[in-house]
């Protein structure tokens, strides 16, 4: 492997993929880029690449497009998809034309450095080892395929002892292992010494199994009863099943398999240690609302309500699933640019340029593969941006909460003003006015009239006193401003209101 095309319309992934991954250590002595597929194309003809790496969804020639192109004329060339739209449609083209990798947006430089390093190892492995073994997980493999010879594989299968029939019922698993490269082959083996007629492929820590039955519910019982030796297993803890759905007929096992591809995606949110069987109305968007709450409390600057508020939020992503892994991975993405964002603009002079660079986000994000891993980089910068900005003095929260306990503390005070509560912690008056409204949601001035409210409401009902001194314990020194301002805020007089012995 030496030369590599590189297609993204976006020029900060280029950039990020180009400087975040160790081109030179996976054998990569040329890196050709283009920002569309036409362009792509084009370079791809005048000098013929081993490896394409390219986004799904550009301009002019889409990334499945592009493939299509290629596939005609150079046939033996690697594909790596990335993209930021990981249902089902797509990663069924993917599938159909043989891509060796699909990474989702954000991108993790170690999938990405990953995926060309199996490229390469496939380039230099020769045949060897146990022919028979060899054999079968080509034809394995070849039924995994839309279009595959049905009828030869069949006979195939015989002469390995393998009683497939043309008609028979067949499922798909797909089981993610974590661990060292022997941990596949053992479970493989075990695999095989349990169910001699399962057909088994490996590779990439993952076992791809295709059970079969004479009849649906045979198959179903066959499938329970893998799941339940899954569970059963010492380390099944290192394991995530995805299940395909039954399939009638050889030439439609790659349907089973390309629904386990699918529910396969789910890992992301369950880890190890569970199953996930492919739903036909899964890939659902994440729904906005979802991270409308953080970034309220982010931009009102409510951070103590920040870390509850990310809690939340996975523990809602964690009860479903089947929704999109990279709409969720995105999610992440854009909490974790706006605390930053945030963070850069409140201790930036305001003509200094703002954002992350290039890089940050792909390397805060690379290596993390699950919801739990995105959970705690989540937790861990809210934790950090809350330490900073309590560091940092003075801050504008430090200084509402010093302008709230003072506003507690003299309401009663008939001299206590926004100027004078401006001066008291040390603001100017336009700039506490901003802060506050824009931390409490509420003006200085209706905060103050509705503690005063408050106030004289329990004395109205508590205590039988003149309303003018009851005015003057909330700081008015005039009994009609004093009602004026009561029945304002409450919709009654003081008066009408002790009568009725309101709260």
């Amino acid at each position: 492997m030496r030369r590599l095309l590189l297609a993204d319309d976006e020029p900060a992934t280029r950039r990020g993929i180009l400087s975040g991954v160790p081109w030179a250590s996976l054998g990569v002595t040329e890196i050709m880029e283009a920002c569309d597929g036409v362009d792509a194309l084009r370079l791809a003809r005048l000098n013929p690449p081993d490896v394409v790496i390219t986004d799904v969804r550009m301009p002019r020639l889409n990334g499945i497009e592009l493939a299509m192109e290629l596939r005609k004329t150079m046939p033996s060339v690697k594909i790596i998809f990335i993209s930021g739209y990981s249902d089902k449609e797509y990663l069924r083209a993917a599938i159909r034309l043989g891509a060796v990798g699909y990474v989702e947006k954000p991108i993790d430089l170690d999938e990405i450095t990953q995926a060309v390093r199996r490229v390469g190892e496939q380039a230099d492995t020769r045949p060897g080892g146990d022919f028979l073994l060899l054999v079968r997980e080509d034809m394995a493999s070849r039924l995994l395929k839309p279009g595959a010879d049905a009828l030869g594989l069949e006979r195939g299968m015989s002469l390995l002892g393998l009683r497939f029939g043309l008609d028979a019922w067949y499922l798909v698993m797909i089981i993610k292992l974590d661990g060292d490269a022997e941990l596949p082959r053992d479970w493989a083996r075990r695999f095989g010494e349990m169910w001699p007629e399962l057909v088994l492929c490996g590779k990439d820590g993952l076992i791809v199994a295709v059970a079969r039955s004479d009849t649906r519910s045979g198959l179903l019982n066959d499938r329970d009863d893998m799941l339940a030796w899954i569970r059963g297993q010492a380390d099944a803890g290192l394991a995530f099943t995805a299940v395909g759905q039954p399939a009638r007929g050889m030439a439609n096992i790659h349907v089973s398999y390309e629904q386990a591809v699918v529910a396969l995606q789910s890992f992301f949110f369950t880890g190890y240690g569970q199953a996930v069987f492919y739903r036909e109305n899964g890939g659902e968007v994440v729904p906005e609302c979802l991270e409308k709450p953080f970034l309220d409390a982010l931009a009102g600057g409510r951070y103590d309500e920040l870390e509850r508020r990310a809690r939340r939020l996975c523990a809602e992503l964690a009860r479903e699933p089947h929704m999109l892994v990279d709409h969720a991975k995105q999610l992440f993405a854009r909490l974790l640019l706006a605390l930053r964002s945030e963070a850069g603009r409140r201790r930036a002079p305001a003509d200094s340029p703002r954002g992350p660079d290039d890089g940050w986000l792909l390397d805060a994000l690379s290596g993390r593969k699950t919801l739990a891993q995105y959970q705690d980089l989540l937790l861990d910068a809210t934790r950090s941006f809350i330490e900073d900005e309590a560091r940092s003095a003075p801050t504008a929260h430090r200084k509402v909460t010093a302008a709230m306990r003072v506003i507690e503390s003299q309401y009663m005070d008939p001299n206590l003003c926004v100027n004078s509560l401006a001066e008291q912690v040390r603001l100017t008056q336009p700039y506490l006015s901003m802060l506050f409204k824009k931390t409490v949601g509420r003006s200085i001035s209706e905060c103050l009239l509705e503690l005063r409210v408050e106030k004289s409401k329990r004395i109205l009902v508590e205590e039988d006193i003149r309303l003018s001194e009851v005015a003057r314990r909330v700081g008015y020194n005039d009994t009609n401003t004093y009602a004026k301002a009561f029945k304002r805020a409450t919709g009654v007089s003081p008066a009408r209101f002790r009568q009725k012995g309101q709260r």
